[in-house]
């Protein structure tokens, strides 16, 4: 049996709910896979409601907005770019990766639309549905978590700032040089995001913390000694003379 993906499209009402519209009025054929949201603006999605439907069951989200220049509120689609950006970044990094993307569709492109939701479709199609085991799971609550710490957000929000105003001191900031900047930032955050998702659970050593994270086990304990300073994680007990690491906060059965 051909596995039918479930996707989630959340479409800008201005542009791409337009678009969509005239795909249907046009009679122009495309898989009914998606399950339109329609969203005032792209600028308006928090990158948490693309993590909650994944974690739902949706074997993929597609964002879709009005094209650079074009938007109804002036910059929300550029702001929107900054956070699916990111937000492809980090998902990169799990077995969900792919699994979400964006694009423009203006009210005259029915048929660019129906192109688009082929397309994804068949990507998804091919990964086949997303994986549900405890693992994967855990990986997309850390994204979630991740992407609702306010020192991500903030960090990403200056993106386009920075392009347009430049530094503190009014100095130009070298796009590659904020990219890499920013990405070694996102994936120390998701790290730190994955630990604590698994100190959630139940205590954990540093060891075991290395063999879920796949780093070192000098850099886990580096970031399990960031988390223990801002009073995210303490030790509760120990195993083999190793201490046992707990999320602050957790409430025990």
């Amino acid at each position: 049996m051909t596995f039918e993906p479930r996707i989630v499209g959340l479409l800008c009402n201005w542009c791409s709910y337009a678009g969509a519209d005239l795909a249907g009025i046009s009679r122009i054929q495309y898989p009914p896979n998606l399950r339109v949201v329609r969203v005032m603006c792209s600028g308006r999605v928090d990158p948490k409601l693309v993590l909650e439907a994944l974690l739902a069951g949706a074997d993929g989200v597609l964002a879709l907005g009005c094209h650079p220049g074009d938007c109804h509120y002036q910059t929300g689609n550029l702001e929107a770019r900054e956070k699916f950006e990111s937000l492809k970044a980090v998902l990169a990094q799990t077995r969900s990766a792919g699994r979400f993307d964006y694009d423009w569709v203006s009210a005259s492109e029915g048929l660019r639309y129906a192109e688009l939701v082929r397309a994804f479709t068949e990507r998804i199609r091919s990964f086949g549905p997303i994986p549900v085991d405890a693992d994967a799971r855990r990986e997309l609550r850390a994204v979630a978590r991740e992407a609702g710490d306010f020192r991500t957000r903030w960090l990403v929000g200056r993106t386009r700032r920075l392009g347009l105003e430049g530094d503190a001191y009014g100095q130009p900031v070298d796009p590659a040089k904020w990219k890499g900047v920013l990405d070694n930032v996102l994936r120390e955050q998701f790290m730190r995001a994955l630990i604590l998702e698994r100190a959630s659970e139940s205590p954990v050593t540093v060891e075991e913390l290395a063999a879920l994270t796949r780093l070192d086990p000098s850099q886990v304990l580096r970031h399990v000694q960031r988390l223990r300073a801002r009073g995210d994680i303490a030790i509760e007990g120990e195993r083999d003379r190793s201490p046992l690491w707990r999320a602050t906060g957790v409430v025990r059965e």
